[in-house]
């Protein structure tokens, strides 16, 4: 069941990468949201030290090597660039170590900034770094909805239709920043 004393990640963001992360109190969906195969998107922008040429873009939405294993298929989109830096939308359903960076490294580029921008539907929006905000009732029964659209059964361990007994959290920020708003909240 939830308990106010743990938090559980919904996946997990590099200390040198900032943007949105989830946390509950539901240890269950937690796991159900993160496990691979329900490939739930994660949405990131990335600047990229070069141009990113077409070839490039083409070879990271078939996937790529990485630690000598395949990745799936990402949705690449460049949204600005020059010579010298390109601005670029990536989205992927996997979550390895890393992933985003090793896949533009794959492709001979580096990641200079990388900011996740969305999980699933639920997107980052204009939240400053080191705040936070409680989802609304509609996003948590949206993720309920996913969760079980994936084949997953949800245990009626406190998550209620509309979510009212879980506590899940959207974050701006890096682990560092975000530890005092975890602690306070939760006291």
């Amino acid at each position: 069941p939830p308990s106010a004393k743990r938090l559980f990640p919904i996946g997990r963001l590099d200390y040198d990468t900032e943007g949105l992360l989830l946390l509950t109190n539901d240890g269950d969906l937690a796991n159900k949201l993160t496990h691979p195969s329900n490939e739930v998107s994660k949405t990131y922008i990335a600047r990229i030290s070069g141009k990113l040429e077409d070839a490039d873009v083409r070879q990271l939405e078939k996937g790529v090597m990485v630690d000598g294993k395949g990745t799936a298929p990402a949705i690449v989109k460049v949204l600005e660039g020059d010579v010298h830096h390109t601005r670029v939308e990536i989205t992927i359903h996997e979550g390895r170590n890393r992933q985003i960076k090793k896949m533009f490294e794959a492709v001979g580029k580096e990641v200079e900034f990388l900011k996740r921008v969305a999980v699933g539907d639920l997107h980052l929006g204009g939240l400053q770094r080191g705040k936070y905000r409680f989802l609304t009732d509609k996003e948590v029964y949206d993720i309920e909805k996913r969760a079980m659209g994936a084949g997953l059964k949800l245990l009626r361990s406190g998550v209620r239709h509309l979510g009212t007994e879980v506590n899940l959290k959207l974050l701006a920020n890096i682990y560092e920043t975000m530890k005092p708003h975890i602690d306070y909240a939760f006291q």
